[in-house]
């Protein structure tokens, strides 16, 4: 990327240099395809990474795949390789028959972002907007640049400052760069594949989201989510509406507090933002929480990060679920997907439902619904027999199986 240094060849650059000679495309060797992977990975913190994990646990079965990551000692599969920290080298090698870098909105994909650039690639693009990305690996100037491309006109300071603060109706996406180097372009949603064709001229390869945290069904029985209620201190006539995933403004977490208070009134009910959050943020809502009438011991939150043991407990043992979300059309959310894997009911935002096309138990809201609205489809959901969910669950889980993905991308980005 322009402005960024580049990486000194690497010592699995050096490991892998005299090997490549005896590479050969699959279609030749009538072999299963090598394919590397570019990705953050597990244990860093990150939707984007635990995706990749999922995904490297089933194309395994259809190819040689090796991993590349800035992430220090990754947790993988058995089978997958584990190459480094990827570089030019392995970008031009011959020993590959396909390269697949991981593109998400944050600073972690800094290195993908920049050999897919500098060499192109095959890019699975999680995010409808990448402007986080280019704000905090990039700068400003860069950012401004990059939108001032897509949108054919000049773009401020001022400009980026609105669209941070609220990025439901912001005009650009600043995926332009990517969708120019990306061969093929793979997105998770038809708005995000719709913009990239009308503004870039590109036709990206749809892939819906799969579900990669999926539940052992014994925790979705009656005795498995009284068990996780038990772990979690809940008693057994507490009722519990959650929000999950990372904490942060564009969640809108304080519309979610505010949901959360017009139900308390309506519903004696135990509250929690499964997730981690800047500690300032979470000290706010805590206050505003309790402005709004939720005493602290009725609503869990924290700014640490939620093992993944308290995560899946939650996702049992909660009642109903909310997701909201302020981004463009396209927007995704893991955590939504966590949900219907796990067959909780709950309301999201419309963006996400239209976007990801969740099952009928996850019941969309307008994207600007009012809290009072929010509680009352809240209410509607902690009044309806679950039973039927489980075999919405199955079907969902089945049609949308990373197996389905894993193989549908593998032969996009061997085609």
């Amino acid at each position: 990327m322009n402005g960024h240094p580049h990486f000194c060849p690497s010592y699995w650059a050096r490991l892998w240099a005299p090997l490549d000679h005896l590479a050969a495309p699959a279609i030749l060797r009538s072999a299963r395809p090598r394919i590397a992977l570019l990705s953050p990975l597990p244990p860093t913190y990150s939707g984007c990474a635990d995706h990749s994990a999922g995904l490297l646990d089933e194309i395994r079965h259809h190819a040689e795949v090796t991993a590349f990551s800035d992430t220090i000692a990754p947790v993988l599969p058995e089978g997958v390789a584990f190459g480094g920290r990827a570089d030019g080298t392995i970008m031009t090698s011959s020993r590959f028959d396909a390269l697949i870098t991981v593109l998400g909105n944050s600073i972690f994909h800094r290195t993908e972002m920049r050999l897919l650039l500098d060499y192109g690639a095959a890019a699975i693009l999680h995010d409808a907007r990448m402007m986080g990305f280019y704000l905090s690996a990039c700068g400003t100037a860069r950012a401004r640049g990059v939108a001032a491309a897509e949108l054919a006109r000049d773009v401020t300071d001022r400009d980026l400052d609105s669209w941070e603060l609220d990025q439901f109706a912001m005009p650009a996406r600043f995926i332009g760069e990517i969708a120019a180097a990306a061969s093929p372009l793979i997105v998770h949603a038809a708005d995000t594949a719709r913009f990239a064709a009308a503004r870039h001229g590109v036709q990206p390869v749809l892939l819906p989201l799969p579900p990669y945290r999926l539940p052992d069904p014994a925790s979705l029985t009656r005795e498995g989510r009284a068990a996780a209620r038990a772990r979690l201190g809940l008693e057994p006539d507490h009722l519990l509406v959650a929000s999950f995933g990372h904490v942060h403004p564009g969640k809108d977490p304080y519309r979610t507090i505010d949901a959360f208070a017009c139900l308390a009134a309506i519903r004696p009910c135990r509250f929690a933002l499964v997730g981690a959050g800047n500690p300032g943020l979470i000290a706010a809502l805590a206050v505003h929480a309790h402005a709004h009438g939720i005493p602290a011991g009725s609503i869990a939150l924290g700014s640490d990060q939620v093992d993944e043991q308290a995560y899946r407990d939650y996702l049992a043992a909660a009642d109903a679920a909310l997701q909201l979300r302020r981004a463009p059309p396209g927007s995704i959310s893991g955590a939504l997907m966590d949900i219907a894997a796990a067959g909780l009911p709950g309301v999201a935002a419309a963006t996400l439902t239209e976007a990801l096309q969740p099952p009928a138990y996850i019941h969309p809201v307008d994207d600007n619904a009012d809290p009072a609205e929010i509680a009352a489809a809240l209410a509607l959901l902690l009044d309806r027999d679950r039973a039927p969910i489980e075999a919405q669950r199955r079907d969902f889980v089945a049609r949308r199986s990373m197996a389905r993905y894993a193989r549908t991308l593998l032969d996009a980005v061997m085609s």
